[in-house]
């Protein structure tokens, strides 16, 4: 099973953001669908289901002190810049620091369980293209404009999802969530 944890958007920012990307009618373009928008937390890989249980337990122990947390200062990036091939939001928050140090640890157990792991400085952004064709400076320009209607969201919870894979796309399934604590929340 390919696995992957993610921060899951709420269904009215999804709305949002979908609807101004559908406005939009740049060449050589397609935007993810709305259903698929997420914060990705930590791409697994293939994942043995039988291991499944102990990564939950691993989450449920391991995250009992993140907080709901704010993430704010949405940006349109084109990346890598000289070469693009995504089209994404980044994001900042305050619970950065403390989300890395969760990927750390979640990456170690994973190594523990015999997974090789990618190590790359996390993140927060949620991805609206994957871009297969040259795009052109002018398209660049045009994303980099547009603008979104809110300037932060409350991430609640974490969401373990299997990604199956098609000739039109990747589809995500929901299969456990995790509710993050409201007490302590960050600029919650």
């Amino acid at each position: 099973m390919r696995i992957f944890f993610a921060f899951e958007i709420p269904d009215k920012i999804k709305s949002q953001i979908s609807a101004r990307l559908l406005s939009q009618k740049i060449k050589n373009i397609r935007f993810i669908d709305k259903d698929n928008f997420h914060l990705t937390f930590d791409f697994l890989g293939e994942i043995k289901k039988k291991d499944l249980p102990k990564i939950f337990n691993f989450v449920e122990e391991n995250f009992q002190d993140v907080f709901q947390f704010v993430i704010s200062n949405p940006k349109l990036e084109v990346v890598p810049i000289n070469s693009p091939k995504i089209i994404w939001i980044s994001f900042s928050s305050e619970a950065k620091q403390k989300i890395e140090i969760k990927k750390i640890l979640m990456d170690k157990f994973l190594q523990s369980l015999g997974y090789k792991i990618k190590t790359r400085p996390y993140k927060f952004h949620l991805t609206l293209s994957r871009i297969k064709k040259e795009i052109g400076f002018e398209n660049i320009e045009e994303i980099k404009r547009i603008k979104f209607d809110f300037d932060s969201l409350k991430i609640e919870k974490l969401t373990c999802f299997e990604s199956i894979l098609s000739a039109k796309g990747a589809t995500y399934r929901s299969i456990k969530s995790f509710k993050l604590n409201k007490i302590g929340a960050i600029n919650g």
